[in-house]
């Protein structure tokens, strides 16, 4: 089972596929698993994800989203055979810069969220960015994730 607690969100039409990707990513890092996991999602102002991006990662402007694990990357396989409930961490996504970048890129603001949830959920689970190879990974994740949840580029 997964769950995504959105917080302060009451009436958004993506929960369902958020939580689709959240299950289809889950299924593709450990296979078909008993244990349930859970994260928050918050959709932040300019200003907050700028507040958070300086206070969490010293980069004092604003960004598209920002994710918060529970787990450092090694230590999620470990907490996998000890317990059943896990808290993954926190996904922070800035729905007016989702907006701008829907429109740079020239595709819907239902797929930029959902590409930036799909992000962020990556991210809990320990997948990165720092070089080249894991960035080219990440993205095809990404991207293969979409697909199979029915989002189109």
């Amino acid at each position: 089972m997964v769950k995504v607690n959105f917080i302060k969100v009451f009436s958004f039409r993506y929960k369902k596929k958020i939580k689709e990707i959240f299950l289809l990513a889950i299924k593709k890092k450990f296979g078909n698993i008993k244990n349930n996991f859970y994260l928050n999602i918050k959709f932040v102002s300019k200003k907050e994800i700028k507040n958070l991006n300086n206070k969490f990662r010293n980069i004092n402007k604003e960004t598209d989203v920002l994710s918060f694990p529970n787990f450092e990357k090694n230590d999620l396989n470990i907490v996998i055979n000890e317990t059943d409930n896990i808290f993954l961490g926190d996904i922070a996504i800035c729905k007016n810069i989702a907006i701008c970048q829907a429109k740079n890129f020239k595709h819907s603001v239902e797929r930029e969220l959902l590409f930036l949830s799909t992000h962020g959920i990556l991210h809990l689970l320990g997948y990165d960015h720092i070089d080249k190879q894991e960035e080219k990974e990440m993205m095809r994740l990404t991207e293969e994730i979409l697909f199979e949840v029915g989002v189109k580029k």
